[in-house]
């Protein structure tokens, strides 16, 4: 756990033991790769960190991911690799907060439960949530979303969207778990 340090260019490439990463609150810049090869690696925590392009696709075994990135418009903050989530299939849950991604795709992330995504540069693929199954929780606040269809994640409990999110006609059908959708 390293909250409070101040760190540029920080590289865990070679760490291969690590299942635990809790970077909160520094002034850390992770090189690009830093996270590469990580194939223990579980859980993943960065909060006011700084990366350009993070790819998470060599952490085969992330459970959690919460990343909250920066809100100030002079500050890139976490941006990641539209691929980022790709073979994740252990993902239970991801948080993104603040950060940046064009084109995100979490179809692949069979595991999934909970899912948070908030903050305006985040673009989600039109069929990015489709064959969750698992997906309990589900978060979307702060940007755009056209004709979401979630009528692929039978076991969502939790909904919360945001007035920038249009809905397929029937993308409620077959939600039979739906006990709180917030709107």
């Amino acid at each position: 756990m390293l909250w409070w340090c101040k760190c540029t260019q920080l590289d865990l490439s070679t760490c291969h033991n690590l299942e635990t990463i809790d970077l909160k609150f520094g002034e850390i810049t992770l090189k690009r790769n830093a996270l590469n090869g990580l194939a223990q690696l579980k859980k993943l925590e960065l909060c006011w960190c700084k990366c350009t392009q993070l790819n998470l696709s060599s952490c085969h075994n992330l459970e959690t991911i919460d990343l909250a990135g920066t809100f100030s418009l002079h500050d890139e903050g976490i941006t990641l690799q539209p691929n980022a989530f790709h073979r994740l299939a252990q993902l239970k849950m991801l948080k993104l907060e603040g950060c940046e991604c064009k084109s995100m795709d979490l179809s692949l992330c069979q595991s999934l439960e909970t899912l948070d995504l908030i903050g305006d540069r985040i673009r989600l693929q039109p069929n990015a949530l489709h064959g969750l199954a698992q997906l309990k929780k589900l978060k979307l606040e702060g940007f755009e979303c056209k004709l979401l269809d979630l009528s692929q994640c039978p076991n969502l409990k939790t909904i919360h969207l945001c007035n920038r999110i249009t809905l397929k006609p029937n993308t409620f059908h077959g939600l039979a778990q739906l006990k709180i959708l917030n709107i």
